[in-house]
């Protein structure tokens, strides 16, 4: 087979080119890693984050956007944090402090730029599905069994009790299935007397769900829930999916078929069976990796081929149907600098010809050649010196440049980087004790090589075992296939990377499912991401209907002062993304200066601009170093009448309210400025999320956005107003969220020593960098907790190298 692209017409190598290349354009040109000390959390704590910029074809550093928007979403699909943090270097980083106002239950963390995105959503990866609950330590211990009745229904028997040992009496039980964060409420009951209850549901209810947690309800404010393992689901038959390597099963040809075994649930299953040629015992054949594995065949076009399970069930499973003629492909071997791929058929005169073979990954062409199929089985080697890491298309077409087999190989799992522990920790450790780890990073070779590091050691109470993920993963598997890969962190595990599972997975994997695939290119679109504030002044016609103002005057109110600029001629403006970083933690207030004007806010992706190009060159602040020097602002903001602004999207909320509970913990005194305002729902001072409200009262207790509880004193001319006042009007937009620091704790004497330590994150640090031997060294302190943590290593490049480790330790 020749190499050579000079052999390719002019014609050919367009089309095979293009293909790949036009589609190219329509995949999101960054990925996004987003990690969290935990996946766990109770309320009142603080999420801290990494996301890792990435660019999506050569996995360098990605620097093309400067703004960081992360949504906190829960299980009602309702956005209930709205963030946004400057990105520095590829990096975004920070914290989101958990309101005490959210329910337990299951949330998902999103987060996103203006480049890692397109409106095709379903394959998006950025995405980390987190645990909030009030507290895990349980007010009620429960114990269950099951079995299963005569009608085939699941009886879950419950036993609860107080922490005393007391029955834990009229507990509302409700057993609840989750997909996707969809709960449904699958039954329930109410315990009596004794504490018990006893909970009947269909297993083919449960069945539909990808996890089933119970939930109790009682009195005195009790809500408590965990997931729910039933094990009867193991004794049903599980769903085996075959997948011939070429596609189908052709009659005297020996061929790899894959296959794998899940649940209903969705989940994989181990399996054991014999395969059976009509009622012939051929081979006996079992899963050998997560519910995966192989087996060769020879089949004949006039027999019948199953599976019969070795379980008790004796459950059969039928192949695909023996084809008469056809053609196969198949992976023959994979060595250092080329592989080999096999071609047999038993219709040469019609399946012979010309051939072309292309190698692509992530939408760069690696390689194309050109050959000839002139027997019934013949081998080519294919160079993949110049292949990179990871998932790669092998593509075979006919001389019309028609698809003849496609499948998806993993090169090189041997590349990556690896971390390597030069100290030996102790079996256990005390509390309050110091803890090092000595590390040293290698590359493939051997070699030192100089990285950087991500490190979290947690209570392993706080780590979610099934959502399996690390950043070697995600960049090298998750990221490229459209479908889910279910714990995919277990190919890429410490200092091995599992090539024979990676390649067994996407054996076992529908062959359009690659992401870079031209197979299913079409037009995606994009999303309008905006990363400064757009906005316009509008005012009423005649006719009544919004028209742009034209040219006009906005002020912008801040902690330290306002800011006065013009729109252009159509009444736009634009707060950029450095004013909004400038003023971090803030939320700023916009207003006219002539009345009944009316500010709209150009939301992300809203369509009220469709027919307006904001790349225009829209007015921007004056400079913040003339800003700051003007020391008279400040009283132009306590003495500044707002009752003319207008609220966003023009919605006026007016209620009655009563304050919250005031013998709680007050931190602090919040000094009032004339635009304060206090939410609707949840009595928030200026909150981020609501954008309206009533006035606040001077001498009430309000909680700020972080939770702290502070006394409101109100502006000096604002002292008579009370909560019965109608609400003001204006327009408030988010700025950058403030920056905090991860509280590193040392102890250095036994004074330090005397405070209860509760933390459940022993060390989070996203910004270490190796000396250049590949060396560093982590210290930090247990807590008062006493248990088992779990250290988790994620070391990469700037160039697109990754590695992972873990260690663990004890506390006692």
């Amino acid at each position: 087979m020749s190499s050579q692209n000079s052999l390719l017409t002019e014609d050919q190598e367009n089309q095979l080119v293009l293909s790949v290349l036009e589609y190219a354009d329509e995949v999101p040109s960054q990925l996004i890693y987003l990690q969290t000390d935990k996946d766990i959390y109770e309320t009142q704590e603080n999420i801290w984050f990494h996301a890792l910029l990435k660019n999506a074809q050569s996995l360098e550093s990605d620097t093309s956007a400067d703004v960081f928007f992360l949504l906190l979403i829960n299980s009602e699909n309702e956005v209930v944090t709205n963030a946004k943090f400057s990105i520095n270097n590829g990096v975004a980083k920070g914290n989101l402090y958990i309101q005490d106002f959210l329910n337990s239950g299951a949330y998902h963390l999103v987060g996103y730029t203006k480049e890692s995105i397109n409106r095709d959503l379903r394959f998006y990866k950025t995405i980390k599905q987190l645990e909030i609950k009030e507290t895990l330590i349980p007010k009620v211990l429960v114990s269950f069994k099951e079995e299963a009745n005569e009608n085939g229904q699941l009886q879950l028997y419950f036993d609860l009790k107080t922490r005393s040992g007391a029955a834990a009496t009229d507990i509302k039980i409700r057993l609840k299935g989750i997909t996707n964060l969809k709960e449904k409420i699958l039954t329930r009951a109410t315990t009596d007397s004794l504490g018990k209850a006893t909970l009947v549901v269909d297993p083919e209810k449960v069945s539909q769900h990808k996890k089933v947690v119970y939930e109790l309800i009682g009195k005195k404010n009790l809500k408590q829930r965990a997931p729910l393992f039933l094990t009867l689901e193991n004794d049903k038959a599980p769903e085996i999916r075959f997948y011939p390597e070429s596609g189908s099963l052709l009659n005297s040809l020996n061929q790899r078929v894959g296959f794998k075994a899940i649940k209903k649930s969705g989940k994989p299953t181990d399996f054991k069976g014999v395969l059976l040629e009509d009622d012939l015992v051929l081979d006996t054949i079992s899963t050998n990796f997560y519910g995966m594995g192989s087996f060769w065949l020879h089949p004949k076009k006039e027999k019948r081929y199953r599976l019969r399970s070795l379980s008790s069930d004796n459950h059969f499973y039928e192949l695909p149907v023996v084809e008469k003629t056809g053609f196969l492909f198949q992976l023959d071997s994979i060595g250092a600098n080329y592989m080999k791929l096999d071609f047999s058929t038993n219709d040469l005169s019609n399946y012979g010809g010309e051939i072309f073979i292309r190698l692509q990954s992530k939408g760069y062409i690696y390689w194309m050649g050109k050959g000839k199929l002139m027997k019934q089985k013949q081998t080519f080697s294919i160079p993949i010196d110049k292949a990179p890491t990871g998932i790669i298309e092998l593509t075979v077409f006919n001389k019309q440049l028609e698809k003849l087999y496609t499948r998806l190989i993993y090169l090189k799992a041997n590349h990556h980087l690896y971390v390597h522990q030069l100290n030996n920790l102790e079996k256990s450790y005390k509390p309050k004790s110091k803890v090092v780890v000595q590390l040293k990073v290698k590359d493939h070779h051997g070699l030192p090589k100089k990285a950087k590091l991500n490190v979290r050691v947690l209570d392993h109470l706080y780590d979610n075992v099934v959502d399996d993920r690390n950043m070697s993963s995600f960049f090298q598997l998750e990221s490229q296939l459209k479908d889910q890969t279910l714990k995919p962190g277990i190919y890429f595990r410490n200092t091995t990377t599992k090539a024979d599972s990676l390649n067994l997975l996407l054996l076992n994997t529908e062959r359009d499912s690659y992401l870079w695939s031209s197979d299913t290119a079409r037009k995606h679109g994009t999303f309008n991401i905006q990363e400064n504030v757009v906005g316009k002044v509008m005012v009423t016609s005649k006719t009544g209907t919004l028209i742009p103002s034209g040219s006009s005057e906005i002020q912008l109110f801040t902690t330290r002062g306002v800011i006065l600029f013009k729109t252009n001629e159509k009444g736009m403006f634009r707060i950029t993304k450095e004013v909004l970083n400038h003023f971090k933690g803030e939320t700023l207030f916009i207003k006219t200066t002539t009345p009944k004007e009316i500010i709209q806010i150009l939301k992300n992706d809203n369509n009220i601009f469709q027919n307006e190009k904001i790349e225009l060159s829209l007015p921007q602040f004056y400079t913040l170093k003339n800003f700051e020097k003007n020391s008279s602002l400040e009283d132009q903001i306590r003495s500044f009448n707002l009752n003319s602004m207008n609220y966003l999207d023009e919605v006026v909320v007016k209620a009655q309210y009563t304050s919250r509970n005031k013998n709680a913990v007050i931190y602090g005194v919040f000094m009032g400025r004339i635009f304060d305002y206090v939410c609707v729902e949840y009595n928030i001072l200026n909150c981020t999320n609501h954008k309206q409200g009533y006035p606040p009262v001077d001498g009430e207790i309000y909680s700020d956005n972080l939770g702290n509880r502070k006394v409101y004193y109100a502006p000096e001319k604002d002292k008579e107003v009370t909560s019965n006042n109608k609400p003001k009007d204006f327009v408030a937009i988010n700025s950058f969220y403030p920056e905090k620091s991860f509280e590193e704790v040392i102890y250095k004497n036994s004074e330090d020593r005397l405070d209860f330590d509760n933390r459940k994150t022993l060390y989070w640090d996203t910004n270490i960098t190796t000396d250049d031997d590949g060396k560093a060294t982590i210290t930090f302190f247990t807590s008062d907790n006493r248990g088992v943590y779990k250290g988790f290593v994620d070391v990469y490049t700037d160039d697109g190298l990754f590695g992972v480790y873990e260690f663990i330790i004890n506390v006692y």
